[in-house]
C-alpha cells in the first residue's frame, strides 16, 4: 500500500486513507469502525465518516459487506488498481471523483447506502486536519523538515496516549534516523516499531542525542542574539546615548586635566 503515500491529497482524507491501509491485509480489506478511525486520526466521528464517504465517492475505497453498518463495522476494499493511478493531480486541494476499478465481490461505489451520510457532487477544500492533543502543541518538529505536514500529521498521530518528553524524544529519533541516512526502507513501518518499543517501556534513544544536542545549541545561539538585541537597544536610547557623552566629556576632561 505504499502508493498511498504517493497521492497528492489534502492532509486528513490521506491520513484516513493511510490508516485504513495500515489495518488491511494484503488483499486490501480491513474492517475498522468508524470511531476506531476518528480516534487513531485524530478527527470527529462526522467528520470522519464525510471523509470516508469522499474516498468511496472517488473510487479509492469500496464497501464490500455491512453497507449500513450499525450492528457491526463496514468491510472495506482498498481498491489497489484506483490507488496506483491515483486521482488527478488538479493543485493538491480537491478530493476528485475517479472511475472505479471493480474488483471480484466488490460493490460499486455509487451503490445506494454505501454510506450513512449525505454525499455532496463537489468536493470543497477539505478543513485543515485537527490537531492530535493538547501535547503536540509543544513538540518540536522543526528539525526533520525532509516530512511534509501531512507526514507529520501521521507522526503525531502515532503518540497519542504517551507522555509529552516521551513524544518528542520519539520525533527527534525519527528526525536523527532519517538525518543519518540510517533507514534501509519506509519511515512510517519502522517508526511504527520504534513506538511500540516506546509504549513497552523498551525504548532507547539513539538518534535523537544528535537531534538533541543540536536544539540545545540553537536555543543557546538564540538566547545569545536575543540579549545581544537587547544590549543594543538599550545603548542605544537618548538616555544611554546621553550617559556615554557625559562620560566621555568627564573622561577627556580628566586626560587633559593630567596633561596639564
Amino acid at each position: 500500500m505504499n502508493q498511498a503515500w504517493e497521492l497528492s491529497l489534502p492532509p486528513t482524507p490521506k491520513l484516513v486513507l493511510l490508516a485504513l491501509c495500515d489495518w488491511s491485509n494484503d488483499q486490501g480489506i480491513c474492517f475498522p469502525a468508524v470511531k476506531t478511525i476518528a480516534t487513531k486520526t485524530s478527527i470527529t466521528d462526522r467528520h470522519c465518516q464525510r471523509i470516508l464517504s469522499k474516498l468511496i465517492a472517488s473510487g479509492l475505497v469500496s464497501v464490500i459487506g455491512n453497507h449500513n453498518g450499525g450492528g457491526g463495522s463496514r468491510r472495506y476494499q482498498i481498491n489497489v488498481a484506483t490507488l496506483a493511478a491515483g486521482p488527478p493531480k488538479e493543485g493538491g486541494d480537491k478530493l476528485s471523483p475517479v472511475t472505479p476499478r471493480s474488483h471480484a465481490g466488490a460493490t460499486n461505489a455509487s451503490r445506494r447506502g454505501d454510506a450513512g451520510v449525505t454525499r455532496t457532487k463537489s468536493i470543497r477544500q477539505m478543513e485543515p486536519p485537527r490537531e492530535i492533543a493538547s501535547s503536540d502543541q509543544h513538540l518540536d518538529l522543526s528539525l526533520m523538515p525532509q516530512l511534509t505536514d501531512a507526514e507529520k500529521v501521521v507522526v503525531v498521530s502515532q503518540l497519542i496516549g504517551l507522555e509529552t518528553p516521551v513524544q518528542q524524544q520519539l520525533v527527534d529519533e525519527l528526525a536523527g534516523a532519517i538525518r543519518s541516512g540510517a533507514l534501509k526502507g519506509p519511515w512510517p513501518s519502522w517508526f511504527r516499531a520504534v513506538v511500540k518499543n516506546a509504549r513497552n517501556a523498551s525504548f532507547s534513544p539513539n538518534h535523537a542525542i544528535k537531534i538533541q544536542a543540536e536544539r540545545s545549541r540553537r536555543r543557546r545561539e538564540s538566547e545569545e542574539a536575543a540579549e545581544n538585541r537587547e544590549r543594543r537597544n538599550r545603548s542605544e536610547t537618548p538616555e544611554s546615548r546621553a550617559k556615554a557623552l557625559q562620560a566621555l566629556k568627564k573622561a577627556r576632561s580628566a586626560l587633559f586635566g593630567s596633561a596639564e
